[in-house]
């Protein structure tokens, strides 16, 4: 069951490691003059040519990177006007739809960028996140796996593959992946909340709230991790700190439903067994 989906939580991350690459050295190859030498019209030309385009570049990153993904698609799709040869300007484009939700037109565009450069693990990230959105759970496991072939430390690649594994109710193969998300980067919350929801799913009660319990250390604000802090802590039988587990789920989020039922559902257990003292 798809309890929340990962969806672009993981986005401003990995676009940021991403612009890195949307660098004039890195993207455009920029003729000087030799010394003394005026330069040819057309030379001046090509290098206006590629100076503007680095700059675009640069905007467009700029904007990923702060969530303005419909202005960012509007600087990428001025680039590809420009030159539709760049890998990476296909791949931000296609981070760009996937933060508008407009997933199969994402799928086109990281598709693109992998006809320019299939060696890029991200692109293939990109690719099986929207895959993921559009139900091809298939599909998208074979291009996390295509990442991982290309870098097995994209802990990206290991995460996403994990939502995907776990949405599918493969949980054994969930954890394996979400045991590697959490090794390459042991100080990301998102990983150990969902290494615990697996070990939750898993009947591992224990280990699911050391798992819930370290992400708690790291994001103490998110209201769905207390959540399942209290299924665990119902699960092990220790219903008072489940309660204060939920309470405090409610204080960040009211509206969260499942720790209000829970809640409801404890304190109910907690006076009938008074009543029968």
């Amino acid at each position: 069951m798809k309890l929340f989906q990962a969806g672009l939580f993981t986005a401003v991350t990995l676009v940021t490691t991403v612009a890195s690459t949307f660098t004039p050295a890195a993207a455009i190859t920029v003729q000087t003059p030799a010394e003394g030498k005026p330069i040819a019209p057309r030379v001046q030309l090509a290098q206006n040519q590629d100076r503007s385009i680095a700059a675009l570049i640069r905007q467009g990153a700029d904007l990923l990177v702060a969530g303005r993904y419909a202005e960012a698609l509007s600087v990428l799709d001025r680039i590809i006007e420009q030159d539709p040869t760049i890998s990476e300007v296909w791949m931000a484009r296609g981070f760009a739809l996937n933060g508008l939700e407009r997933y199969p037109d994402a799928i086109a565009s990281f598709r693109q960028a992998l006809n320019l450069d299939d060696s890029i693990s991200v692109t293939w990230v990109g690719l099986g996140m929207a895959l993921d959105q559009t139900n091809q759970a298939q599909q998208a496991l074979a291009a996390f796996d295509r990442a991982l072939e290309l870098e097995p430390n994209d802990f990206l690649a290991w995460y996403q593959r994990g939502i995907t594994l776990a949405n599918l109710d493969r949980f054994d193969e969930a954890l394996t992946a979400f045991n590697q998300a959490v090794r390459l980067d042991p100080e990301d919350a998102d990983g150990w909340y969902w290494r615990g929801w697996v070990q939750g799913a898993l009947g591992q009660y224990e280990a699911a709230l050391t798992s819930l319990e370290r992400s708690i250390a790291i994001n103490p604000e998110n209201a769905g991790v207390w959540y399942y802090k209290g299924l665990a802590l119902t699960n092990l039988g220790r219903n008072d700190e489940a309660i204060a587990a939920a309470q405090r789920a409610l204080q960040i989020n009211p509206n969260l439903t499942l720790a209000q039922e829970l809640l409801d559902q404890l304190q109910a257990n907690a006076s009938t067994r008074l009543g029968q003292r």
